[in-house]
């Protein structure tokens, strides 16, 4: 498992029992920037995000969240900072379209609700050329909620969401363009 993100560079994996990269859930303080590594970021629990705490995927990141598991921001800030060429994807750890049979249960796709999904309370999040599938396994795929939370889409994709795509309360804000809710 892995918990200092920040010092991964770049690195290859072959003839891994498990095709993805195990890291241990918690907390994150300061600025931690997430780079891919040819191979899904696997959470082993919730990922949380709190005051002047923030989390970045570069271009190309795929992170597979196993079931009920979650990304919490909470006053803290979330970048997604995907491309045309290099999206990011956050996807249930079940599904094979993504990287590949990551997990080593053969054969599979994942289904909706697979996991907990994104949650924002009163912070920001960014989504670029993001795709977000088969979250929503206890609201929504993102749910946003505060008078000074915030969420950007742009150019991304929200599916298959186990109840609401994204949701959102108590004043929060919303930006999209070019995003499809599905």
């Amino acid at each position: 498992s892995v918990n200092h993100l920040e010092s991964l560079g770049s690195n290859e994996f072959h003839d891994n029992s498990t095709q993805y990269l195990p890291v241990q859930g918690g907390t994150f303080s300061g600025v931690v920037r997430i780079v891919p590594q040819g191979i899904p970021y696997v959470p082993q629990s919730d990922w949380n995000l709190y005051t002047d705490s923030s989390l970045e995927f570069a271009p190309g990141v795929h992170v597979k969240f196993p079931n009920s598991v979650n990304l919490s921001v909470s006053y803290g800030t979330f970048i997604s900072n995907g491309t045309a060429a290099q999206p990011v994807i956050l996807s249930g750890l079940s599904d094979d379209s993504v990287d590949g049979d990551s997990n080593g249960d053969g054969e599979s796709s994942s289904a909706p609700g697979a996991w907990g999904g994104i949650y924002i309370y009163y912070g920001q999040a960014n989504l670029h050329f993001t795709t977000l599938r088969y979250g929503g396994g206890r609201q929504a795929n993102l749910w946003v909620q505060g008078a000074t939370a915030s969420l950007t889409l742009t150019d991304s994709r929200v599916a298959s969401s186990g109840q609401d795509g994204v949701a959102m309360w108590s004043g929060a804000a919303l930006q999209l363009e070019n995003t499809v809710i599905a």
